[in-house]
């Protein structure tokens, strides 16, 4: 998982720069739904509330109750999150995972107690498929199998996964920005950095040593960087397969790939309603993508995604913000191609909007005395 980014700011317009935390972002926030839509929503926004869902996803999507995906395995629904989108390839990815469980199986190194039979599953998955190396970016689990290229999701999902074919209880925890697995032993409870190929001899070289989650000292390799005290979460399964769709969404906003960035986040609340990162990256996705259309002169829809933003968390400062400078640089634009009553029917509409915010009423005044100058 990662951060949140930044945010843009418009032209000429620097007072809306912002930094968004997970903390910055409401409790109550999530995507706006029908009752709370604009009088009025275009493909833009339209896309925002209804998703497109791949044929699979849907049905994944159907199945949901009480934290799992009903007919469909963690396996599945983690390629499914990541972009297979038919039942052909979903069964060949599935084959081959199965197919390496039986490899390991055969090898006969998974027994004794479940602690070893543990660190057995681990090191036969860093030293037989994820040998490709970590990648911030892959949180397609085709990538792992297809390239041995991991990241924190997609190494927790998949040791996870392997191990539960071998009798051990394996959950996902989430840690802000981070990933990791539970092992539920018979003796303890052990949380694994599944991104560290060597997690198991540093954890039985520091003996006592607390685990990231725990917030005590952490056992490290050289030049790894330590993390500190920081607040878990232990996660359903289908919370975990959310943090694959949040993971994209990081990705897609970065690439300024706004609406596939939106719709990846709303899935991600969908799954996971109580992760406020994800949740955050939603708003922030809103956003930036209505700043982006700003800057093109796309006022309308800047507009449209604005309302849509305030509707679904009217407490997130930027979107207010954005709307009063998104309708001063709109209304300038119509006043420089002499379009003055275009400009007051504009103003006109945003006060009646916004009718607390001053700028409107005061910049109408305004407007009428150079209309009237001239």
């Amino acid at each position: 998982m990662r951060p949140q980014k930044k945010h843009f700011s418009l032209p000429r317009l620097a007072l809306i720069a912002v930094l968004v935390s997970p903390a910055a972002a409401s409790e109550e926030a999530a995507p706006a739904d029908r009752a709370s839509a604009p009088r009025t929503t275009s493909s833009v926004s339209a896309g925002i509330l209804s998703p497109r869902l791949s044929a699979l996803e849907r049905d994944l999507f159907d199945q949901i109750h009480d934290g799992r995906f009903g007919k469909f395995s963690l396996l599945e629904a983690g390629f499914i999150a990541g972009g297979v989108d038919s039942c052909d390839e979903l069964q060949a990815y599935c084959k081959r995972f199965d197919q390496l469980v039986q490899s390991l199986r055969q090898s006969g190194n998974v027994r004794g107690m479940p602690r070893t039979r543990a660190q057995a599953v681990f090191v036969f998955l860093h030293q037989t498929v994820l040998q490709g190396g970590y990648n911030l970016q892959a949180s397609d689990l085709r990538q792992a199998l297809d390239h041995g290229r991991f990241n924190c999701v997609t190494a927790s999902l998949l040791f996870n996964c392997m191990a539960q074919r071998f009798g051990l209880k394996a959950v996902g925890l989430e840690i802000p920005g981070h990933a990791m697995s539970r092992l539920e032993l018979p003796q303890e409870t052990l949380d694994i950095e599944t991104t560290c190929p060597r997690w198991f001899t540093l954890i039985d070289k520091h003996k006592g040593v607390s685990s990231p989650s725990s917030g005590g000292p952490v056992p490290t390799e050289p030049g790894t960087a330590v993390r500190g005290p920081q607040p878990v979460r232990q996660i359903s399964e289908v919370e975990l397969v959310a943090t694959i769709y949040y993971n994209l969404g990081v990705d897609r906003l970065a690439e300024k790939r706004f609406a596939d960035a939106a719709a990846a986040n709303a899935k991600a609340v969908r799954l996971d309603p109580d992760n406020a990162t994800a949740k955050g990256n939603f708003l922030a996705t809103i956003n930036n993508w209505a700043i982006d259309l700003c800057t093109s002169g796309e006022y309308e829809k800047a507009a449209e995604l604005l309302r849509l933003g305030l509707a679904t968390d009217s407490r997130y400062e930027a979107f207010r913000s954005n709307y009063v400078q998104l309708f001063r640089q709109w209304s300038d634009h119509l006043c420089r191609s002499g379009r003055y009553d275009e400009a007051a029917r504009l103003l006109a509409q945003a006060a009646q909007e916004q009718p607390n915010e001053k700028f409107f009423h005061e910049a109408a005044i305004e407007l009428l005395r150079r209309w009237g100058a001239k």
